[in-house]
């Protein structure tokens, strides 16, 4: 069973918080919830890769569904660092709660400043990859597979869902992990560590931010939370779900 503080907020709770801080409030809980999906449903399409490690197509299926996640997630993560420094750090939020926030959120913020102030994968695939389909991008990986390369694309007759061209995710492979096609599993794998770290990172600094939001202006104590505790029933383990592909349409289609 698993333990959650139901904490029940009125208007006049949030009208308490002053107007800056309850924005940003709002919008780190909304990313962090985005966050927070987005790292559930990446974990569990690496599952299907490892399930069908040698068997085709179900793999290169699985390969897609990561791939499209990591845009995704690369690219929430890239616009969260931008809402915090314009709703957060350039406010002077930083320098006015240092003293009251935990070591560990102050030095996922700095982390979090570190790593997006320099090149980093997060960057190059919102750049080039999160929200586009970049048609430069996907010509120069083109160029760069030798004269042997071969694909296969998986079409169906029946199902245009279950269509699967899998020329464009290698394409879309060779364009993220640039020059590094004898290592490109172990290049992909780096990129998924890079970014489930960043979203480690990200979500201790919201939940930290929140967490003091909530105590010092709502009065939310250890006490309070404790009195609205409620027990939900165990889903099944992260690392035994599934996200599958070539799934039949819906039973009311027909």
């Amino acid at each position: 069973m698993t333990k959650l503080i139901a904490l029940t907020l009125t208007k006049a709770d949030f009208d308490r918080i002053p107007a800056d801080q309850r924005l940003f409030y709002f919008l780190a809980g909304q990313l962090e919830n985005d966050i927070n999906i987005l790292t559930n449903f990446l974990t569990i399409a690496i599952n299907e890769v490892k399930l069908y490690a040698q068997q085709s197509p179900q793999r290169s299926a699985a390969l897609a569904q990561v791939i499209l996640l990591l845009k995704l997630t690369a690219g929430r993560l890239y616009e969260g660092h931008k809402m915090i420094n314009e709703n957060f750090s350039a406010k002077g939020f930083l320098n006015k709660y240092a003293s009251e926030l935990s070591p560990n959120t102050l030095e996922s913020l700095s982390k979090l400043n570190k790593y997006f102030g320099g090149k980093s994968a997060i960057q190059r695939i919102r750049t080039k990859f999160a929200f586009h389909l970049d048609a430069q991008s996907i010509a120069a990986a083109y160029a760069n597979v030798p004269n042997d390369f071969t694909s296969v694309e998986y079409l169906s007759e029946k199902y245009a869902g279950h269509n699967l061209f899998h020329t464009s995710e290698t394409l879309s492979i060779i364009a993220i992990i640039g020059n590094k096609l004898d290592k490109w599993q172990s290049a992909l794998d780096s990129i998924v560590e890079e970014i489930t770290d960043t979203c480690v990172t990200m979500g201790i600094f919201l939940s930290g931010v929140i967490g003091l939001i909530l105590t010092k202006y709502l009065g939310v104590t250890n006490d309070r939370l404790m009195e609205t505790e409620i027990t939900i029933a165990d889903e099944a383990p992260i690392d035994a779900l599934r996200l599958p592909f070539f799934c039949l349409p819906p039973r009311t289609r027909g």
